[in-house]
């Protein structure tokens, strides 16, 4: 009995909430961040130690594929494009494992293709 009487109070409640959720905007409530001005990255800079400082020194900001140099970067011609993955295709990678001497299933080796396609 007390379940019926209180059902209306609950979905009153429940309305209440939602409909108020709706009406307080959430994204004042985000933390607010500082532009980055240059004070700020001289700041950041001066507290890395060497060790740092050389890491970011050697650091490059170079892409990881080529282009070949026939084709047009400007143009929006379309071009074939071959994408070469570091991990090797299933049955190779099974072959190359066999003749170091180790053993290795033909589904772990797709698996391991299949992530690398996925992560792609």
């Amino acid at each position: 009995m007390k379940l019926i009487k209180s059902k209306p109070v609950i979905a009153t409640t429940l309305a209440a909430g939602l409909l108020l959720s709706m009406a307080v905007p959430s994204y004042p409530l985000a933390a607010k961040q500082e532009p980055i001005s240059y004070e700020n990255v001289e700041s950041m800079l001066k507290g890395l130690s060497a060790e740092e400082r050389k890491a970011l020194n050697e650091l490059t900001a170079a892409p990881t594929f080529t282009i070949a140099p026939d084709v047009k970067q400007n143009s929006s011609e379309m071009v074939s494009v071959i994408v070469e993955f570091k991990t090797l295709p299933a049955k190779v990678a099974v072959k190359q494992q066999a003749a170091i001497g180790k053993r290795m299933l033909e589904a772990a080796a797709e698996t391991q293709v299949e992530q690398s396609h996925q992560a792609f």
